[in-house]
């Protein structure tokens, strides 16, 4: 299904797919480029890495909650605030 040009870009995606995030990262690689904020989950050390990878030159981890590698994980586009700031670990 292809979405009309004003459903194109979003402000905000977040998937929540128990597990299957990265293959839908992939298929929606185009449009998470020009998203803002991306929020996901990682079920692991491997996702969490992955996850990175995909996002790494478009965005950075803006928020981790439970921990860096496990858990609910904020992105933000890089071009929407400083590259220097680390990500923060909520509990």
């Amino acid at each position: 299904m292809r979405l009309p040009h004003a459903y194109q870009d979003f402000d905000i995606i977040k998937i929540d797919t128990e597990g299957a995030e990265i293959p839908i990262m992939l298929r929606l690689r185009q449009r998470l480029v020009r998203t803002t904020t991306i929020l996901l989950e990682s079920y692991s050390d491997t996702d969490r890495r992955m996850i990175d990878a995909l996002l790494r030159t478009t965005h950075f981890l803006w928020n981790a909650a439970a921990s860096p590698h496990r858990g609910a994980l904020c992105y933000v586009h890089r071009a929407q605030a400083p590259n220097t700031l680390p990500y923060r670990t909520g509990h």
